[in-house]
């Protein structure tokens, strides 16, 4: 790897693998929301908090034999929130959460689109 034989100062990547012996640091996060379905009680909440979400199953959308979201999520949230992963688009998640199937993560940017049947709360948490 070109910055291991410092032939590279730095780089910029996508991503939330810790690399050994790679000093790492976020340029920019954006705030954590949850997209819930349009039907109550989830969707009439002003917010979410991860006492209110460790009682929900969580769509995260990931890759086969790679758990990065998930593992990027545990590191936010710590452990004990029920993950379920789907090898499909970000967009056929939200879609699950249309037709009333549990809730997912979000970035902010993420909760600016509509989906039909879809509502974006943000998680009021300082780690969110």
């Amino acid at each position: 790897m070109a910055i291991e034989s410092r032939r590279l100062d730095v780089a910029l990547v996508i991503g939330y693998i810790a690399w050994p012996k790679i000093a790492t640091g976020v340029l920019y996060r954006e705030q954590l929301f949850v997209a819930v379905p349009g039907d109550p009680p989830l969707s009439t909440r002003p917010s979410a908090s991860w006492e209110v979400l460790c009682k929900e199953i969580i769509l995260v959308q990931d890759c086969p034999n790679g758990h990065n979201t998930r593992e990027f999520y545990a590191s936010i949230v710590g452990a004990g929130l029920p993950f379920q992963t789907h090898s499909t688009s970000k967009q056929s998640v939200f879609g699950l959460i249309g037709a009333g199937f549990e809730v997912a993560f979000a970035a902010e940017s993420q909760s600016q689109v509509n989906f039909p049947d879809v509502v974006f709360k943000p998680i009021a948490e300082r780690n969110a």
